[in-house]
């Protein structure tokens, strides 16, 4: 599993495989056998590998039900497994069903006030906040937001997980202030268990900063995006994504804020970064020419800015579909700085 922590993901399950395979041989439906499958479901998720994953896990869940019954708490809970790994990978309509199905279960075994009912209604609420029936996420939401808590004296790491799967399901629903108040909870209980600077605790600052920033409260944002810049910066090397991604978050916060030199400053470094990596075609290189073509805009700088929307444009040609946000964004402003200069027929195409 450390080698899966480090991105060796083949390694990994080769040497969970021959973990499965000892403990089985011995054990085959033993805790230890379990646990090596559990890993190994998830090191198919972390590689793609969604169907393998889900086998594994199914597996789990078949041997759990036959040693403890299909109503177990430990059974229910397995089944949450590879739902997880397929919302984390985007794949919503394919677990609608199974979570909804899932949470039945579970109010009518544990109670709908259970923790673990709880959780799993945050799972749906997630799935359906990016479907076609996010109108249905709300009831799950105000049900976890009323009674799903950390407790201060002890942290839970797969609670505080959930809690910030919730928050992120309010931000997508424009809940703002609730998913802020989530956001502050999991980052003081994450502060006290794990220290400042640990990973997770940077990402629950990270993502109270994009609530406060939804709140058009960027000056707010922008301080706490950039404290955590800092902490990236002392942990990893410049180029690496997590410090490239605080300086594009934070880059887009500044533009918010209308500090565009500022924020000129984050993306181009960023896109140097890139540039300096080998990955200047890669999609968040181009991600930060956006910004930096909206930070020269914003200075006034026209001619500079659209270049910058004119790559990303090129790029979006060879690589992205035009419906795609970040290829709409560039031609709305190629149109206005083509409006601006009377060029109307080249703003007419782009609009």
């Amino acid at each position: 599993w450390a080698y899966e922590g480090l991105g060796e993901g083949d390694r990994a399950i080769d040497l969970l495989q021959r973990a499965v395979a000892l403990h089985a041989a011995s054990d085959p439906s033993g805790e230890r056998t379990l646990g090596a499958k559990r890993l190994l479901g998830l090191a198919h998720g972390n590689d793609d590998n969604l169907e393998e994953a889900r086998r594994v896990l199914d597996e789990v869940t078949d041997t759990l039900t036959a040693a403890l019954g299909v109503g177990h708490r430990e059974t229910l809970r397995s089944r949450l497994a590879w739902p997880e790994i397929y919302l984390d990978r985007g794949r919503y309509a394919d677990v609608v069903e199974t979570l909804t199905q899932l949470h039945r279960e579970q109010v009518n075994v544990l109670g709908e006030d259970d923790p673990d009912t709880l959780t799993t209604g945050v799972f749906v609420a997630a799935a359906l906040t990016h479907g076609s029936d996010s109108d249905r996420a709300h009831a799950y939401l105000d049900a976890a937001l009323e009674s799903l808590r950390l407790d201060p004296e002890a942290y839970d790491p797969a609670r505080a997980d959930v809690m910030m799967r919730l928050g992120w399901s309010c931000l997508v629903l424009a809940r703002f202030g609730e998913s802020e108040r989530v956001y502050k909870e999991v980052l003081a209980s994450r502060t006290v268990a794990l220290g400042p600077d640990h990973v997770k605790t940077l990402h629950a600052r990270a993502m109270l900063a994009s609530s406060l920033g939804e709140q058009k409260r960027f000056d707010e944002a922008a301080e706490i995006q950039a404290a955590v810049l800092e902490a990236r910066l002392r942990q990893l090397d410049p180029t690496h994504w997590e410090v490239l991604n605080a300086r594009a978050t934070l880059g887009n916060t500044l533009i918010g804020a209308e500090r565009y030199h500022e924020a000129e400053v984050q993306h181009r470094a960023a896109v140097e970064a890139h540039q300096a990596a080998g990955r200047e075609e890669d999609f968040w290189s181009i991600r930060n020419r956006l910004g930096l073509g909206e930070a020269l805009l914003g200075r006034e700088r026209t001619e500079e800015a659209r270049g910058e929307f004119r790559t990303v444009l090129d790029y979006c040609d060879a690589r992205l579909f035009d419906r795609h946000p970040t290829c709409r964004a560039a031609m709305d402003y190629l149109g206005r700085i083509f409006r601006d200069l009377g060029r109307d027929h080249e703003a007419a195409v782009m609009e």
